[in-house]
């Protein structure tokens, strides 16, 4: 049978191929970047000759860039086309739950699913819950903040060769594997308008070594026809892949969860702390549960992170009246994680750079806000005037004032994570050695080290000035100090930790410019190292 397999080169796609032809079917990929049949669903280019003798039209496609002019607008073209074609059955991948989670993405899949409901093509769509793959990449990104967003919602992912699985027998004309049909009508998730078929309970086994296991709610039966389901003796029920049902809140906490680090991205780049950032977010998390109906919001991440803006800024106020108090000078909070390959990191993460974060503390809070929203986070004017309480005229002057004094203390000429890396390992090496010469090479004329010991310990260096200074005390630090000191990655950029054998820490974060480094910031407050202090560092090179 041959059969046309729409976004066939993406994660479920490419796994819908491969199964589809080892059943021994001809199988037709289409996408835009397709070296057989290219296609554009926005355009509907290439659709005629692609589907041309296609019986089966698998719709695997899946954009989170115009979602809705990909999905939906580009189902009806598909759709018209495969009717022009011939084509007997349209297999549309969805997602569980896309019509009661409150995520704009989940709402395109839901109306993508009516037209094709609606459409003049025989129908089954698979609805499946989200990869295993997808979850580990959702989470990836928490290492960052030395936290684990754990969800309240119970989840049971899928491996995508399960899926894939599943997709081909519909494709086939199988049943799909399934929990029996009174779970199906249980189930609010899963429940459809139209009548389930007789599935009979299976689970299918996710790859090892996953301990989740995948039940498919198999309601692929061939419809009966007629008004009663709509789609003209096709395919009567949407076929559902995925786990058991959720309650209201713990949807609700699952697509919390989805935007939870860029909120603490968002109120750690307004705060620089951590702690105060987590505040931030759990108080937005208790704010949303107390929405009388959450399913109203039009786009959640829209709405969390302006609720999470404006209590970062509210904390601001108070956090600056407490760092007036503070003993000598402040620094931001690092961000601490392992030292990353230099292979697998090109670029490094300006938007939480210690640089960015040690200028914004000269800008007012106004200014910083309308400026990360905007410059860094990429909201509109309008939005951010809704979060600073003022004109989108005056945030777009905000931001401009901020914007100037940004460039005068970012890097002009930033290195590669590959370039800073060597340039920290070169570092350590001239203090190891106790070379006064070449660290001064190493240093900018004009460089500037900042210690923050807050007051709880000594900050080795409160501030000092220029190469030849600050070269001479780290040359005297490090010849006496006995410790060790492993690279690692300081707010998206390699630094160094070093623990002496006291226990105490200092975090230094490099800021370079121009091949040379310009700037030293090392914290050694421990309440800002709280979550360090258990750790013990391996020793990537010594201090002697």
């Amino acid at each position: 049978m041959r059969i046309a397999v729409t976004g066939g080169t993406g994660t479920l796609g490419r796994h819908v191929v491969d199964e589809l032809r080892s059943r021994g079917h001809e199988v037709r990929v289409l996408s835009r970047k397709s070296p057989d049949h290219p296609v554009d669903l926005t355009t509907g280019e290439g659709l005629e000759a692609a589907l041309t003798g296609c019986a089966v039209v698998v719709d695997a496609t899946n954009s989170n860039k115009n979602a809705a002019a990909v999905l939906v607008e580009g189902s009806r073209r598909l759709l018209a086309a495969e009717a022009a074609a011939g084509v007997a059955h349209h297999v549309c991948v969805s997602i569980v739950g896309c019509d009661r989670v409150p995520l704009s993405y989940f709402r395109v899949k839901a109306e993508q699913e009516g037209v094709v409901a609606d459409g003049p093509v025989p129908w089954t769509t698979v609805r499946i819950t989200q990869f295993h793959e997808l979850v580990a990449a959702t989470l990836a990104p928490a290492g960052r903040w030395r936290l684990l967003p754990v969800p309240r919602a119970r989840l049971r992912t899928v491996a995508v060769a399960d899926a894939a699985r599943a997709v081909a027998d519909v494709a086939e004309g199988r049943r799909a594997r399934g929990a029996s049909r009174s779970r199906a009508r249980r189930s609010r998730t899963h429940a459809s308008s139209r009548p389930p078929g007789k599935g009979s309970p299976a689970t299918a086994r996710c790859c090892s070594p996953c301990r989740f296991r995948a039940v498919w709610v198999g309601l692929c039966e061939r419809g009966t026809g007629g008004g009663a389901t709509r789609c003209s003796g096709g395919y009567a029920v949407r076929g559902v892949a995925g786990g058991a049902a959720m309650s209201d809140e713990q949807e609700l906490a699952l697509a919390f969860e989805v935007h939870r680090p860029r909120l603490l991205r968002v109120a750690y780049a307004t705060l620089g702390s951590l702690v105060e950032a987590e505040d931030c977010v759990q108080e937005a998390w208790l704010r949303l549960r107390g929405v009388a109906e959450p399913e109203r919001i039009r786009d959640l991440g829209a709405w969390l992170t302006t609720t999470v803006s404006r209590l970062a800024l509210d904390a601001l106020g108070s956090a600056r009246a407490r760092r007036e108090r503070y003993v000598g000078p402040w620094l931001p909070e690092p961000l601490v994680e392992e030292a990353l390959d230099p292979a697998d990191r090109v670029t490094l993460d300006e938007s939480v750079s210690m640089a960015l974060l040690v200028v914004l503390e000269r800008l007012s809070p106004a200014e910083r806000t309308a400026f990360l929203l905007h410059d860094v986070f990429g909201l509109t004017f309008v939005e951010v005037a809704g979060v600073v309480g003022r004109t989108p005229a005056a945030v777009r002057q905000l931001a401009a004032r901020a914007r100037r004094h940004v460039a005068e203390g970012r890097p002009r000429f930033p290195p590669t994570y590959q370039e800073q890396r060597r340039l920290v390992d070169a570092f350590l090496a001239a203090c190891a050695r106790g070379d006064l010469d070449g660290l001064v090479r190493l240093l900018d004329p004009d460089v500037v080290w900042h210690g923050d010991g807050g007051g709880k310990v000594s900050a080795v260096l409160p501030v000092a000035h220029g190469a030849v200074a600050v070269a001479r005390a780290l040359i005297g630090f490090t010849r006496t100090w006995p410790g060790e000191v492993e690279v690692v990655t300081v707010n998206g950029a390699p630094g160094i930790v070093a623990r002496d054998t006291g226990g105490v820490l200092t975090v230094v974060a490099f800021t370079v410019d121009g091949g040379r480094i310009v700037a030293l910031d090392a914290v050694r407050n421990p309440e800002k190292l709280a979550s360090l202090l258990t750790s013990s560092p391996s020793s990537a090179a010594s201090s002697q």
